[in-house]
């Protein structure tokens, strides 16, 4: 998708720069700087999810959406975290944005907000 930028997830576990964590120093979010730097001249928007779910869940280290929240704060950029997954207590928190207390300028939702996944009560 033209101006979509892709960066790897903080997923300490199977790290994409071959780090240890606490030891990388946030490599990850000092990537993601340099690459908005380098690849757009204005950034609009950064999305995060706050657990990935490509792949499984992969929970990312403590503070790395407060760093996101930085960083967007920084570029004049909106933090946008999707729910859709780990949101409506899935994580034992109404939304696990709030494990780290971060408060996004965006959160989006899915259809388990509509009660999709609920049985119909309406039968006789």
């Amino acid at each position: 998708m033209p101006g979509a930028y892709l960066s790897p997830y903080a997923s300490c576990a199977r790290c994409a720069f071959d780090k240890t964590f606490p030891s990388c120093e946030w490599h990850c979010v000092d990537f993601l700087r340099k690459k908005i730097e380098l690849e757009t001249r204005r950034t609009s928007q950064r999305s995060s999810s706050s657990r990935s779910r490509h792949g499984g869940n992969v929970v990312p280290p403590p503070g790395y959406l407060k760093l996101l929240r930085e960083l967007a704060d920084e570029l004049g950029a909106l933090l946008i975290c999707d729910e859709m997954i780990t949101g409506f207590g899935r994580t034992g928190k109404m939304f696990a944005i709030e494990h780290e207390i971060v408060l996004p300028d965006v959160l989006t939702v899915g259809r388990g907000s509509a009660a999709a996944s609920h049985e119909r009560c309406d039968r006789a």
